[in-house]
């Protein structure tokens, strides 16, 4: 008999195997599907792992939460008061689940998701300092903003129309090209949607951060002389994509 049992959707395996570890490390026994022995029959060795169980963590994802095997798997932890549930995706939970403390795994880490589960097994906790963690695709999304950011000011300090075929057309040409990656992976930390929406609005970000640039201001640097002319032009472009982008992942996160 474990003391946990994990309830998740296969796609979501990685997640199911990094709170399996945290738990074994933190000295507490666990069930999933991976801990069924060979010839024991899968729907009765679950049934008897939620019955012995003392908690039961619920993984929630949009697929997860379509299951009606989970959802019968976390309804029996809820029932008995045991249920620790957490969430890699904004799911709209519906009752019950909607009253119960969901833990963010992609903001609180596995350590509140132990936390949580420790406290249902009356296991003395350590207080801890709750730190943010930046996802990796926030981390990724910032990286390309500065350097999209630097290889616009770069071009604007090289100087030249940027629409000739010279160095600085091709300098905005991959500034532009981080820019419009930086936008699709700042959508999705942001909206925390699948990356099919956060392409398109990624996408549609960068198209109109580049024409907002590039319409209005292109007459008005026509005749410059100097690279610091350019420079409405070339250094606009970046955060006009992240404004962008950020407002059309709220929208998204919302709808």
């Amino acid at each position: 008999m474990a003391d946990v049992f994990i309830s998740y959707k296969r796609s979501d395996r990685a997640w199911a195997e990094r709170i399996s570890e945290a738990l074994s490390k933190a000295g507490i026994s666990c069930w999933w599907d991976t801990s069924l022995v060979a010839g024991e029959h899968f729907n009765q060795a679950i049934d008897r792992e939620l019955k012995d169980c003392r908690c039961v963590v619920v993984i929630w994802s949009k697929e997860a939460h379509e299951s009606r095997w989970v959802q019968a798997e976390a309804l029996q932890g809820f029932e008995r008061g045991i249920l620790v549930a957490t969430r890699i995706e904004e799911v709209a939970l519906g009752y019950p689940f909607s009253v119960v403390q969901t833990v963010d795994a992609e903001r609180d880490g596995v350590g509140a998701i132990i936390e949580g589960v420790q406290v249902k097994l009356n296991i003395p906790t350590t207080p801890r300092v709750r730190t943010r963690r930046m996802s990796t695709v926030m981390r990724f999304s910032l990286g390309c903003i500065g350097l999209s950011a630097l290889l616009g000011l770069g071009a604007t300090l090289l100087g030249g129309d940027i629409n000739d075929e010279g160095p600085s057309f091709y300098i905005m040409s991959v500034s532009w090209a981080l820019g419009a990656l930086a936008a699709i992976t700042l959508v999705k930390a942001i909206s925390r949607r699948g990356w099919v929406l956060s392409v398109v609005l990624g996408l549609l970000a960068g198209v109109g951060a580049g024409l907002i640039d590039l319409i209005p201001i292109d007459a008005l640097v026509t005749d410059a002389d100097t690279p610091w002319e350019y420079a409405p032009q070339t250094l606009s472009f970046m955060p006009m994509t992240v404004v962008l982008a950020s407002l059309m992942a709220l929208v998204a996160r919302r709808t």
